[in-house]
């Protein structure tokens, strides 16, 4: 498994995480993040036990290998 510290691209994101992208999804994860998440186009998100287990934000919605993510507390 990938250490959380070395996830800062969308290609060091591991394949369990969800790449949310829809306009209505990504809504609702901002509503559950509240101020956090503002600015953040689409997220990767762990899911576990009907929660988030961890979520990263990124600027706009295509999820080149090369563009930055960053880690929601």
């Amino acid at each position: 498994m990938t250490n959380k510290q070395d996830i800062n691209f969308v290609r060091d994101i591991p394949d369990e995480y969800i790449f949310v992208s829809d306009t209505q999804d990504v809504e609702a994860i901002k509503e559950y993040l509240g101020e956090v998440s503002d600015g953040y186009d689409s997220f990767f998100v762990l899911v576990g036990d009907g929660d988030y287990d961890d979520i990263y934000g990124m600027f706009g919605i295509v999820p080149w290998l090369s563009r930055r993510v960053y880690r929601i507390p």
